[in-house]
């Protein structure tokens, strides 16, 4: 169970990099270039999303700029792991 945690949360942390650097990305898009299903992209946005990390759109996800909330540590630890 914990190594399904730790993936879940290097994954969340690759969305928040891929939103960052593109300011909006579609489930379709975030679903190709992470090699998971749609169904795990939304599970995963609207886990963001209920840390006011992101905002969850119609089809896609763009961080959220109303409320400048800083993720969790555990997201926090894996963005950016490779230059870490």
């Amino acid at each position: 169970m914990e190594g399904r945690r730790k993936y879940a949360i290097d994954r969340q942390a690759n969305l928040i990099e891929l939103l960052q650097k593109n300011g909006y990305c579609s489930v379709t898009e975030l679903s190709s270039k992470l090699a998971v299903s749609p169904m795990t992209i939304r599970r995963d946005l609207h886990a963001l999303a209920e840390q006011q990390i992101i905002q969850v759109t119609h089809g896609g996800a763009r961080l959220s700029y109303h409320k400048q909330s800083e993720p969790n540590f555990h997201v926090r630890s894996h963005v950016h792991q490779a230059e870490k």
